[in-house]
């Protein structure tokens, strides 16, 4: 066999797509699950085997699963060797295997595992009603369970930030009442999310205010929120707060080509500062003919602007006005601030969002933001 035959074959043999050779499913796990506080035996509960660390199998290999009996008895064939995170679900209960210090399980090929205890416990419940900021049942608003959870305290001696992860989400009804079913016990904020304006819809309330996420027992500050202990079983209700009003501001300027052109029909988007418990609604606008932009019902704080036209790549970000700084720095000649940072308006560091521009809104409206977007591909 010729040297140029064998290189074709291995060339051949290379370029073939590798082969994944499917888990053996010899392994088999039973247990049972029960009750933690009562120990009795706990009917129609969900136990699921997840890969933890590992890839998963192909897709036309489920998980492995089980659904207990009458007794709270559940048995898994068909089990491939690997680590496996626990799960189990059952309505009235509170899920587990969702935590990461969910509890694990090695299973070797062939190995066949019984007398498995698996506990769970009742689900704590949450309940109320949410009112608008005029006195009013608050309908179709979306309300988030915060779980606070601390950091490792060794690897900070100061102490760790408290961190709140949603554990479940609800909805309030035409009557604005709220259920969060089937929580884990722990301490809790609860946090109201109002229904986000419509693209382009953009109204603002005769009396300049908007509808922001707002905490138990009212307010629009994280840090003065109310934490709520939970316990196994345990059912609080008449979690009663209004959503939270604030003065909103006008977000205006013009956008352009490169030549300083005016476009018309560029999409404008004001991005907000993502939070821990869901991020503020991006606001959206479209230019007129004369390439000018407005978008209202903005909140103070900051945010990042950057336009954009179909077809095209994002722009760079600039800002212009009436009036220069004592650096030579381009800033707006009426309320608010644009953050100007190494010369224009725009981060020194990585850009989270290329082409954008961070502005910063202040109690007053801001103008004059001049977004240049260029019409020549890279």
């Amino acid at each position: 066999m010729s040297l140029l035959w064998l290189t074709v074959c291995f060339a051949l043999a290379v370029m073939q797509p590798a082969f994944v050779q499917p888990p053996v499913l010899n392994a088999r796990v039973a247990g049972r699950v029960i009750d933690r506080v009562s120990g009795t035996p706990v009917t129609g509960a969900v136990v699921m085997l997840l890969p933890d660390g590992q890839p998963f199998p192909p897709a036309a290999i489920a998980p492995p699963q089980a659904l207990t009996d009458g007794s709270g008895n559940f048995l898994m064939e068909r089990v491939w060797a690997g680590r496996f995170r626990i799960q189990i679900r059952k309505t009235g209960f509170a899920p587990v295997g969702d935590r990461p210090d969910a509890q694990t399980l090695d299973v070797r090929s062939g190995q066949s595992i019984d007398g498995l205890v698996l506990e769970v416990a009742r689900g704590a419940v949450l309940a109320g009603r949410i009112f608008d900021a005029g006195g009013e049942p608050a309908s179709d608003v979306v309300i988030h369970a915060l779980l606070e959870t601390t950091g490792d305290a060794a690897q900070s001696p100061a102490g760790s930030p408290m961190k709140a992860t949603t554990v479940k989400m609800t909805q309030t009804n035409d009557l604005g009442d709220f259920r969060l079913a089937d929580l884990p016990e722990g301490r809790y904020v609860v946090i109201a999310t109002p229904r986000p304006d419509q693209p382009f819809v953009q109204a603002a309330r005769a009396d300049g205010t908007v509808a922001v996420p707002t905490y138990y027992p009212g307010t629009a500050d994280r840090q003065t929120a109310h934490v709520i202990e939970t316990a196994a079983g345990r059912t609080i209700d008449g979690i009663q707060f209004s959503i939270a009003a604030v003065p909103a501001y006008q977000v205006s300027g013009i956008v352009v080509d490169e030549a300083g052109a005016p476009q018309a029909g560029a999409m404008v988007t004001l991005l907000g500062d993502p939070r821990p418990d869901g991020m503020i609604a991006p606001m959206v606008a479209r230019t007129d003919e004369t390439g000018t932009f407005r978008i209202t019902r903005v909140i103070s704080g900051r945010y990042r602007a950057i336009a954009t036209i179909q077809g095209m790549p994002p722009g760079r970000a600039d800002v212009s006005a009436g009036a220069t700084s004592a650096a030579g720095v381009p800033v707006p000649v009426t309320g608010g601030i644009v953050t100007p940072i190494g010369g224009i308006a725009r981060s020194s560091g990585p850009n989270p969002i290329p082409g954008s521009v961070e502005v910063t809104v202040h109690d007053a409206d801001l103008s004059d933001v001049r977004l240049v977007i260029p019409l020549r591909r890279p």
